[in-house]
């Protein structure tokens, strides 16, 4: 072999190959400076998004364009977004800090532990998201500075006992009790009907508990599969045979959505202000909505105080007991009646229970 055979030999084999970068370059990006790199790195991220913005655009407009020629009403599908993103939203939600409401709250009970409150009608639970006030969790934020821990729920026009959690520690063996029925609870509700059962005597209704056709409702039923048992305890605390009402104390002993207002009406004992399940109060609205806000101009005083029937919903948390789990003492707290259903109880003449 010739020496130029050998040098062109030699050329061919150290010849940079499609993607190779030579040593003289590769040390020159290593001087690079880290912001510089991290510079780099958000521009194309910022790039991908904006290319990934476009996809979901387009995607949406066309399913939007398809959706319209067939018929059919459009919902936004999170589908459209990876799992990744939806991953990168769900993170950057949770960054942003709850609203903290200044509105105050009745304090029942204090520790290093839990933070017991007495809500009060119409006051949601916890808010539809993060940018909302206007709820129980979002006035204990401001009351503590930081946010709680809800360890169970009343529905919005509910009164009453709602115990939240100051520590992480104690959350799950407290939702522990209520999955094993070991937490107890015991409502107040003023009635739409009068039995000739005397005060002491109870009554448990025992039936499934499932959604119905209209939204947020729900039924006695197992003909769907979100049917689920529900077991009510009823005691006969007072009653007034002029008013044909009576005073019951419920004791749930599970935990379904509406149970105690469900129940009641399938006995033909509907609870006073009930515009969900009581036929009197909600033969005049069309829909959940208008219920509502119904409730809410009643609750808040719009119509006066001349007709203590038409003042906001007749259930109350009365007591709530558990095990507190840090030291196994046994832990009992009580609420006391709203003003409108003491009122309620004056104008029929029946006692206010006592604890």
């Amino acid at each position: 072999m010739t020496a130029m055979s050998k040098t062109a030999t030699h050329m061919l084999r150290v010849a940079p190959q499609p993607g190779f970068i030579s040593l003289p370059i590769f040390r020159a990006l290593s001087r690079t400076s880290r912001s510089s790199r991290q510079r780099a790195n958000q521009e194309w991220h910022q790039a991908r998004n904006c290319a990934s913005d476009s996809q979901h655009k387009f995607s949406l407009a066309e399913e939007i364009k398809q959706a319209t020629r067939e018929g059919r009403r459009f919902r936004f599908d999170k589908s459209l977004l990876t799992e990744a993103e939806k991953h990168m939203l769900r993170l950057r939600s949770k960054s942003i800090p709850l609203v903290a409401d200044s509105e105050p709250l009745e304090i029942l009970f204090e520790d290093d532990t839990f933070l017991v409150v007495n809500k009060p009608p119409f006051l949601k639970m916890h808010p539809s998201h993060r940018f909302e006030g206007g709820s129980v969790l979002n006035r204990a934020i401001g009351y503590l500075g930081y946010p709680p821990r809800l360890l169970h729920r009343l529905d919005m026009h509910t009164t009453g006992v709602v115990v939240l959690s100051k520590t992480k520690e104690v959350c799950q063996p407290i939702m522990e009790q209520f999955m094993q029925g070991l937490v107890k609870k015991e409502y107040l509700c003023v009635v739409d009907g009068c039995w000739s059962q005397q005060p002491g005597s109870s009554f448990v209704v025992d039936a499934p508990i499932q959604r119905a056709h209209i939204k947020y409702v729900r039924e006695i039923g197992e003909s769907k599969e979100d049917s689920k048992p529900a077991r009510t305890i009823y005691t006969i605390l007072d009653k007034s045979e002029s008013k044909q009402m009576m005073l019951l104390r419920a004791a749930p002993q599970t935990g379904r959505t509406h149970q105690i207002r469900v129940h009641a009406a399938s006995q033909s004992l509907p609870i006073i202000g009930d515009d969900l399940y009581n036929p009197k109060e909600h033969a005049m609205y069309s829909s959940y909505e208008e219920i509502n806000a119904a409730a809410r101009d009643e609750t808040l005083g719009k119509y006066g105080d001349g007709n203590p029937l038409r003042k906001g919903l007749k259930l109350h948390a009365w007591t709530i007991s558990f095990e507190n789990p840090l030291n196994s003492e046994p832990l009992t707290f009580s609420a006391a009646p709203p003003t409108h259903m003491s009122n309620l109880f004056e104008w029929c003449g029946m006692s206010a229970p006592e604890r």
